[in-house]
């Protein structure tokens, strides 16, 4: 008797079907490229293969985010590229704004070529202190670079929080990035805005040079318009939310675009120790990347200060509770800290980046 006539086969075939119909399962589905054999790169250097499909995955806790992707045939892969987070400013910082993220689909690969990957850091956190003159900007993330046939395509880092009382010139050479940090806070309130994004205006000449789909994202920074609220960072889908007094969205980092074809259950087995629990809460199966990060405040104030979905940090709430660096691996901003008096606030630093390469595995 077939062994799927049995009822343990056949309990185990609808399983399988409702796997294949649920979210999770059409993360998995197989990806219209043509698919390689025996290339390697990665923090597993073999890649790491799901359901036919197999993920490289380069990160920068391996070889200082330096790597290689090798093919093994010709043939086409799927690449996300996600920047490193920009770093909290502080005293009363703004959130960091989300590396920038790009989705290229269908790139033609040739055998036996080296794509080199460098992998962007998170930037610094602020070292900052109150009073406010000794107030400092977050620090910008590190670029992600893949080497394409002499041509770099770049996922900017994101750009750093702006601190209390930031002055237009730190606005403009701190705050923008892949996506912005959030905008300076100031007393009295002048307009300060946030950072911009510069994710969407780079790497022009790839868009419609080469077969494929080459997408970008970044969002600005938001705004802050006075104390006693940080702003929060920008996010990949979003932008940041401005520094005012929101019980829902105040100082809130804006949220990261959702990939499913690159979901947590897939790439989580080549994500390092310690970061892949937090890395597969930031990701989920919906493939969450580049979350902004959520603006600091007075202690006082009740803002959520929450990080954007896919990796952003959440910013200081209280001097009992510490804001929250941006996840590694997400290219999420880092969360600003709170204003204490002639103390350190405790702000944040950007998650890093990261690469994914995939394509269907040919037999």
């Amino acid at each position: 008797m077939s062994p799927l006539k049995s009822s343990k086969g056949r309990n185990i075939g609808k399983l399988l079907k409702a796997f294949a119909t649920s979210s999770l399962g059409q993360s998995f589905s197989r990806p219209s490229i043509e698919g390689l054999t025996g290339a390697t790169g990665g923090n597993i250097s073999g890649g790491y293969e799901v359901l036919g499909i197999k993920y490289h995955v380069f990160t920068n806790d391996t070889s200082g985010g330096a790597l290689n992707f090798i093919a093994g045939s010709d043939g086409t892969v799927d690449i996300l590229m996600v920047g490193g987070g920009g770093g909290a400013g502080a005293p009363l910082g703004a959130g960091g704004g989300a590396g920038g993220v790009i989705y290229w689909r269908n790139v033609p690969i040739s055998n036996g070529t080296t794509y080199a990957v460098t992998v962007g850091a998170g930037g610094a956190e602020s070292n900052g202190t109150t009073p406010a003159p000794a107030a400092d900007p977050g620090y910008v993330g590190g670029n992600t670079t893949f080497n394409f046939n002499g041509t770099t395509v770049t996922a900017a880092g994101g750009g750093g929080g702006a601190p209390y009382n930031g002055t237009s010139t730190e606005l403009n050479q701190i705050t923008n990035g892949g996506s912005g940090g959030g905008g300076a806070t100031s007393a009295p309130a002048p307009f300060l805005p946030g950072g911009s994004a510069t994710q969407p205006g780079l790497n022009l000449p790839i868009v419609g040079e080469y077969v494929g789909t080459f997408n970008q994202y970044g969002n600005i920074g938001g705004d802050g318009p006075g104390d006693p609220h940080g702003a929060g960072g920008g996010g990949a889908s979003q932008a940041g939310f401005p520094a005012a007094a929101d019980p829902v969205n105040g100082s809130k980092g804006g949220d990261g675009i959702a990939l499913p074809a690159f979901p947590s259950a897939a790439i989580a087995p080549a994500i390092p120790s310690p970061t892949r629990t937090d890395w597969s809460s930031a990701v989920t199966a919906g493939g969450y990347y580049g979350g902004g990060g959520g603006g600091g405040g007075r202690a006082s104030t009740s803002n959520p200060r929450a990080g954007g979905i896919g990796g952003g940090g959440r910013g200081q709430q209280s001097t009992s509770t510490g804001s929250q660096a941006g996840v590694h691996g997400t290219g999420g901003g880092g969360g600003g800290g709170v204003y204490v008096p002639s103390n350190t606030p405790s702000e944040a630093r950007g998650g890093n980046g990261i690469v994914v390469i995939r394509y269907i595995v040919r037999s």
